[in-house]
């Protein structure tokens, strides 16, 4: 049916008031009206002039909802499409066309750049608002895809619009990556007192910050590429490690053994050997000590000649005799020299003791031409040797 018939028509049963109606309803264009054919399907107790005058305010269309908004109206872009470059401020507004009133809420879904928010969302949610704003500074670059839906009243309320895809491309930044060693740091040896420097190199996408470690644990104020000690103790030694971080994620380098080595020193007799006498069947204990770093080890001497097995500090005879008595020194050894000790003497003294008879000789009877043995013991120290005499002249090689 034609629009104007179909006004004609329906203008015949509108009388004043009917019009004064039809002139607020221009006004309001958020009353929801159903239509069927030619028949209006509305409860209200207003009676016939009100459905009539409703019924030719829709077919006018002036009672207009948001289930009939048309293209979504951006102030920058296309209804579809926006393009942005990283680093550089962005600020659009969205309105609807087809509604005479403003919306009053919208939804966002989808991947909002970072950097952006659509009227404080970063992102998807609902924002109460008329005119929605796209604003900020883009972070990252990449094609990101939104949707958009707006609704007649707050928290999302009402009759909504069409949803509308849009798309933000996002140019001109480099793309995002993890942060990854180059260079790590590397295990040092120094001495107490030296200087020592750790450095390492890390790469990513924004640049990594970095923080470095001892034993795992932070070390206050230690962020810069590389790690200085200036005055190292025993102390310092330890693992280190150092962590770099940026937006992606973050990584630990491979670890670093700093070892605090103790100057080396030749050996040094602190405590010389003395010489001693002693009695034969006594015992004798040679001490001497040395220092050095790293320890010295010892090696004892008799007459120059090294004597097995006599490796330590002291050195000690269990039961002296005669052959004992000698010159005797100790060698202490590292790994930047030998040194030896001064060298001392060994006296043994022999005490002297008569010789006594302790088995005389028995007399013997024996056939000519038979076997006869005398025998005799005897004590004294030195140890006696013997002669045997007959009728008191020796026997020769009787000894």
């Amino acid at each position: 049916m034609k629009l104007s018939a179909l006004f004609s028509r329906r203008s015949r049963s509108i009388n004043f008031p009917g019009a004064i109606l039809l002139l607020l309803l221009q006004r309001t264009p958020v009353v929801s009206v159903v239509a069927a054919t030619e028949e209006l399907v509305i409860a209200s107790p207003l009676g016939t002039i009100l459905k009539s005058a409703v019924a030719a305010l829709s077919a006018l269309g002036a009672v207009n909802t948001l289930v009939g908004a048309t293209p979504l109206v951006p102030s920058t872009g296309t209804a579809t499409a926006l393009s942005a470059t990283v680093g550089t401020p962005v600020s659009v507004f969205y309105t609807v066309n087809g509604t005479q009133t403003p919306p009053m809420s919208w939804t966002i879904g989808g991947s909002i750049p970072a950097g952006l928010d659509f009227s404080g969302l970063t992102s998807g949610g609902s924002v109460n608002v008329g005119s929605l704003h796209l604003s900020g500074t883009p972070t990252q670059a990449g094609i990101f895809h939104v949707t958009l839906k707006t609704f007649e009243f707050i928290n999302t309320g009402g009759n909504v619009s069409p949803t509308y895809n849009y798309t933000i491309t996002v140019t001109g930044g480099a793309t995002n990556t993890a942060p990854a060693f180059t260079t790590d740091p590397a295990s040092q040896t120094v001495a107490p007192g030296a200087s020592v420097t750790f450095t390492a190199v890390a790469t990513g996408t924004p640049a990594p910050t970095l923080q470095w470690q001892k034993g795992g644990a932070p070390i206050a104020g230690a962020t810069s590429a590389s790690y200085s000690i200036a005055n190292v103790t025993a102390g310092d030694a330890g693992s280190y490690t150092v962590v770099a971080t940026n937006s992606v994620s973050s990584v630990t380098s491979a670890a670093a053994t700093l070892t605090v080595s103790v100057a080396t020193s030749a050996p040094t007799f602190t405590t010389q050997p003395a010489s001693q006498s002693i009695a034969s069947g006594g015992s004798v204990t040679f001490t001497a000590a040395a220092s050095g770093n790293p320890l010295p080890t010892f090696q004892w001497q008799k007459n120059s000649v090294a004597i097995a097995g006599a490796t330590n500090a002291s050195y000690s005879i269990g039961s002296v005799s005669a052959g004992d008595a000698g010159n005797y020194s100790v060698v202490a050894t590292n790994s930047v020299s030998a040194v030896t000790s001064n060298i001392v003497a060994l006296t043994v003294s022999v005490i002297t003791v008569a010789p006594t008879i302790t088995t005389q000789p028995a007399s013997r009877t024996a056939a000519a031409g038979g076997l006869v043995t005398f025998t005799a013991a005897a004590n004294g120290t030195p140890a006696p040797t013997f002669q045997w005499f007959k009728n008191g002249a020796t026997v020769s090689g009787a000894t």
